[in-house]
């Protein structure tokens, strides 16, 4: 299920180690240049929507010029994406890559002097 269409691909990424955290399975894709789509089973859904809320509670969208971002229907998403350049997507989010590549290298600690 759809739970959000995101134009700001490092709140994608955030929304997606919310569900990680809670261990939700679900899946970001790259939906066009500038979109990207959050998904989850439909039996976590309502999980995953729940967690989703809290979190944008306590951390809102900072305010841009793009269009809000809200849950929509999958309609059209689910029809095989967009119709634009192929292009490769970013890389596919639901494991702990993402976390590790966002960790701070730690200079000295265990390095060689």
């Amino acid at each position: 299920m759809l739970l959000r269409l995101l134009t700001d691909f490092r709140r994608a990424m955030d929304l997606s180690l919310v569900l990680d955290e809670e261990g939700i399975a679900h899946e970001v894709r790259s939906v066009s240049d500038t979109q990207w789509a959050l998904f989850a089973d439909d039996a976590a859904a309502e999980r995953a929507e729940k967690a989703l809320q809290a979190f944008e509670r306590e951390n809102p969208p900072a305010l841009s010029q793009s269009a809000p971002e809200e849950p929509l229907s999958d309609a059209g998403i689910l029809a095989g994406g967009s119709s634009g350049p192929a292009r490769s997507p970013p890389p596919a989010h639901g494991s702990s890559a993402a976390a590790r590549r966002r960790r701070p290298s730690c200079a000295g600690s265990g390095g060689a002097r």
